[in-house]
């Protein structure tokens, strides 16, 4: 696979034309609370991991350990050398690269580049922070946005792939659209009639809503 070569999303993407995008590309995944944010956000991350890509999960509102193992649940892969976990609920635990909190932004970018650092050699990597909810618990809106346009541009840099959660309901209009707009690409989730569906927001436009 060449660097230059588009991401896949995965079979589990509903949106079949939109499951190929570009190396360097940031989405923001968003769902309320009901809807399993993380586990879609895993399956964007294995499909990457399964095709010999390295993957940095940053965990900020469940402990690492535990994050590593579902993360796990759903590659198959035990004891994977290609993915780094960092724990930012300052919970800590082995295999894990444990910072004291996801409102320390010297720490956690710290962590991120120590990660990066030690999947340099995978085919690609991907990064994904769930969840930038917990980070507005610990800073204002500016102090995320500054840092989601920060990994979006070290993703772009390196040509990888970012995949960012948030639950909507947890900040105002003017706080999401804000946040949006340091990404690429969103992806929404949300429960319509008896199902969950999904709507993505990109450079081509917006979907219609289609179910998981």
């Amino acid at each position: 696979m060449s660097e230059e070569s588009p991401f896949d999303l995965g079979p589990s993407f509903p949106h079949s034309g939109r499951r190929r995008v570009a190396p360097g590309t940031s989405i923001l995944l968003l769902g309320p609370a009901g809807v399993d944010r993380r586990e879609f956000a895993y399956e964007l991350l294995a499909a990457g991991q399964r095709r010999a890509e390295g993957v940095v999960l940053v965990s900020t509102d469940v402990p690492g350990v535990a994050a590593s193992g579902a993360y796990r649940e759903v590659t198959g892969a035990e004891g994977d050398d290609r993915l780094f976990v960092v724990d930012a609920t300052g919970t800590g635990g082995e295999g894990v690269a444990a910072i004291s909190s996801p409102g320390d932004l010297t720490e956690l970018g710290t962590a991120l580049t120590r990660g990066f650092r030690e999947l340099a050699d995978t085919a690609r990597m991907r990064v994904g922070l769930l969840s930038l909810t917990s980070m507005l618990d610990h800073l204002d809106r500016g102090g995320v946005f500054e840092f989601c346009t920060t990994l979006a541009r070290r993703v772009e840099r390196g040509g990888m792939l970012g995949v960012c959660t948030l639950n909507p309901d947890a900040c105002n209009d003017q706080t999401l659209a804000m946040l949006t707009d340091a990404f690429d690409v969103v992806v929404e989730l949300d429960e319509r009639g008896s199902e969950v569906s999904c709507r993505v927001t990109g450079p081509e436009g917006r979907s219609n809503w289609t179910p998981v």
